[in-house]
């Protein structure tokens, strides 16, 4: 059972991996689209996104840098909690 759900939560991460990288070649090419595979990989990546933008904007880090970069620490969280489950299962 337990690798059941290990596959399921990697299998999520790995979904979560390719909608990151959706997420980074739209936002170069059409920021602001409302194209439905950029809403999915949102969906995706906003778990991991969200956390890290509300810690940057409460506590001021990089409010002057002209690029969102809650989404490359985002991303890097996620590789962190994919190393971790790999590790301890």
């Amino acid at each position: 059972m337990l690798d059941v759900i290990f596959v399921f939560i990697y299998g999520m991460f790995q979904v979560s991996f390719a909608s990151f990288l959706v997420r980074m070649i739209f936002s170069w090419i059409a920021p602001e689209s409302d194209n439905p595979i950029y809403r999915v990989a949102l969906f995706f990546t906003e778990i991991f996104v969200a956390p890290v933008r509300i810690f940057m904007n409460k506590h001021g880090l990089l409010t002057d840098f002209p690029i969102d970069m809650s989404v490359m620490f985002g991303y890097l969280l996620m590789i962190l909690l994919q190393s971790a489950l790999v590790m301890f299962l």
